[in-house]
Parts: C-alpha cells; sequence; structure tokens
C-alpha cells in the first residue's frame, strides 16, 4: 500500500523553474568496496557504484525537482535543465565539466567547489545541498534498504513532503488524496522478473530448506500451550480452587 500512494505522487513533469535555479547532482547508496563480487556493478566513472540522482531547486518558491540519472554525464544532466528551465532562467551549478554546455542555453554561472569556493556573491548550490542532506537522512533513518528500482517513488514522496511541509497535517493529507486519481497495477510497484507473484504467494524454489512466503508466517505453539489457553477459558465465577476448610 505504501508503494502505491508513493506512486500517485508522482512530481509535476511539465514543470518549468523560473528566475534563479540551483541544479547539482549526489550519489547514494552503498559503496562497490562492501558488495560481494557477484553484487558489483559495472560503474567505472565516478560514483563507485551509486546511484546518481540529479536535483533542481527554484528559490523563493521552494520547487524541487529529483530524478534519478544512469551517470553525471552531459548527456544524462543536460535534458533535464532543457526540459525545465527557459532561456531566460539563471542557472547556477558547481564546476562540474557536465554543466558547461548550460551557457548556450540559458544563463549560467558556477562555483568551483574543488578549490573550495562554495558562495560567489549570489552563485551557491547551498539551497539544493540542504535538499541532499534531508534526503539522506530521510531515507537513512525511516527505510532499511532502498534499491535503484523503488528509488523514483521515494523521491516522489521526499518532493512531496518538502512542497507541503508549511501545510497543516489536515490539508496536507487533502492533497495527498486528491492526487490519488489512478490505479497502480501490482506488476508496476513490484521489481522485473516478479510481476507474477501477488501478496500472500509461495515463492518458487526454497530458503534453508523451507518454502518462503511474501506476506504469511504461520505461529507455531510450543508444547502444553493448549492446556494453558484451556485454563485461561475457564469462567471467572469458579471457586474449585479455593480453601474449604
Amino acid at each position: 500500500m505504501h508503494q502505491r500512494i508513493m506512486a500517485c505522487l508522482e512530481q509535476d513533469e511539465g514543470a518549468i523553474f523560473k528566475g534563479v535555479v540551483e541544479m547539482d547532482e549526489m550519489f547514494y547508496g552503498g559503496s562497490d568496496k562492501w558488495r560481494p563480487d557477484s553484487r558489483k556493478s559495472c560503474m567505472l566513472e565516478k560514483g563507485d557504484g551509486k546511484q546518481p540522482v540529479v536535483g533542481m531547486v527554484e528559490r523563493g518558491s521552494g520547487r524541487i525537482m529529483l530524478k534519478p540519472v544512469p551517470d553525471v554525464t552531459a548527456a544524462s544532466l543536460l535534458p533535464h535543465a532543457i526540459a525545465h528551465t527557459t532561456p531566460d532562467t539563471v542557472v547556477y551549478t558547481d564546476d562540474n565539466t557536465a554543466y558547461a554546455a548550460l551557457g548556450n542555453l540559458c544563463i549560467h554561472d558556477s562555483v568551483c567547489h574543488s578549490a573550495g569556493e562554495f558562495v560567489k556573491g549570489e552563485v551557491h548550490t547551498q539551497s539544493i545541498d540542504s535538499h541532499w542532506a534531508r534526503l539522506r537522512k530521510s531515507l537513512r533513518d525511516s527505510y532499511m534498504s532502498v534499491t535503484r528500482h523503488h528509488l523514483q517513488r521515494y523521491l516522489n514522496e521526499f518532493v512531496f513532503f518538502s512542497l507541503t511541509r508549511y501545510m497543516p497535517h489536515r490539508m496536507r493529507f487533502q492533497v495527498a488524496l486528491l492526487l490519488m486519481n489512478k490505479s497502480v497495477q501490482w506488476k508496476d510497484i513490484v521489481m522485473p522478473g516478479r510481476e507474477s507473484y501477488a501478496p500472500g504467494e509461495r515463492l518458487k524454489g526454497k530458503k534453508r530448506g523451507r518454502g518462503k512466503e511474501l506476506h504469511y508466517v504461520r505461529k507455531t505453539v510450543f508444547p502444553g500451550a493448549e492446556s494453558m489457553m484451556d485454563r485461561n477459558k475457564e469462567p471467572l465465577n469458579d471457586t474449585s480452587h479455593e480453601r474449604t476448610d
């Protein structure tokens, strides 16, 4: 149910950011050096197997956009800038060379983080960096783990709470209900290859010699529990245990 709710909290794909916009990227997840050889990724560039995420935030209004990307090259980052900005938009980034071509699309300026420059007058990326810190803390403290397949829905949830953080809880709940205007099927939220497994069905194969189930686990009763349960069902006004002398 949580996955279905997050699937309905989609971000506005046609949102256009105006004014001053900060754009940056982050890497989420564990490093390949902590994974076994069978689970290591084939990413050889920066990131060490982590999942890159690109983000844009509009100063003043606080509107935000977060999307997972395959890498941090210009071919993966610039399409998001083209889709959400106009030629009059001012975009501030860091010194990543992937943003060098932004000057041909909009007004662009950057700060050199590698040289220790984080603020240059009005040019900085402090707003989007604060969102990265909140996102990492939210995912780390609220969930055990987030896979790449489900990451987009968790980002949608984070963006929804960020945009409605000043609303009362009752109004935020009403806004969420207005977004629940579509049906989400089981095959749309599970990982690829598991579309045929419905909640409660037994999975094929065994784990540690016993069949593995998705949601249902049968409770075992230890020896002697039946007699204790029968004794607890006795009426309260029973005085057979009292002394008669």
